[in-house]
């Protein structure tokens, strides 16, 4: 087989980076979400649940597992903390993520990771392509209030938090602008993967 092609999907919250994963993932190639390694490494990883706990709290674990809720607060009202949690959790993460990434080369065509932050970890060298998935900011936020239990200030915290668009557009191979239906964002994927089919052969 030719050599398997190794491809990011990232994009801004509510940007349906998800979508996107889901849909590739349905067609059947392998799928690695960042965000599960990453709560994975957060539960099984001693070290790095020692150094949580060191930097936050013992407030961070309730009964063996991440307390989701109490993280998101302590980063999302502080970049420091952002920062510091960045620090303790990514490269462990990275580094399960490359092994999933390479137990699955030489087996598909294709194999695929989404994670928001691509570009933020400087994780971006690990591909061969990245596709970014992008949506006007009202799109975003109406997307989220419908699928969250969250408030319009919570949503805007979480974007500043972010990488904006602008600044990744013109490190990707592919943009997706998905402002429209389900079905519109699928045809542009189908259309990125005849191109990278052609790239493989």
């Amino acid at each position: 087989m030719s050599k398997t092609l190794k491809i990011g999907i990232t994009g801004g919250i509510g940007s349906g980076k998800t979508m996107v994963a889901k849909y590739v993932q349905s067609l059947g190639y392998p799928v690695i979400y960042a965000d599960d390694v990453a709560k994975q490494v957060m539960v099984e990883n001693e070290y790095v649940k020692e150094k949580i706990i060191e930097a936050f709290g013992e407030e961070a674990y309730k009964d063996g597992e991440l307390n989701k809720e109490f993280i998101a607060e302590e980063i999302f009202n502080s970049p420091d903390n952002r920062k510091l949690l960045d620090v303790i959790v990514h490269p462990p993460t990275m580094k399960r993520i490359k092994d999933l990434i390479y137990e699955n080369v030489g087996q598909n065509k294709f194999v695929f990771v989404e994670a928001a932050l691509i570009y933020e970890a400087k994780f971006q060298h690990v591909f061969d392509f990245i596709i970014l998935t992008v949506a006007d900011e009202d799109v975003k936020i109406k997307r989220l209030l419908e699928r969250d239990d969250t408030t319009v200030e919570e949503i805007l915290k979480k974007m500043k938090s972010q990488w904006q668009d602008s600044a990744k557009q013109d490190k990707a191979d592919f943009i997706v602008t998905n402002n429209s239906t389900p079905e519109e964002l699928y045809k542009k994927i189908d259309f990125i993967l005849s191109v990278l089919g052609k790239v493989h052969k």
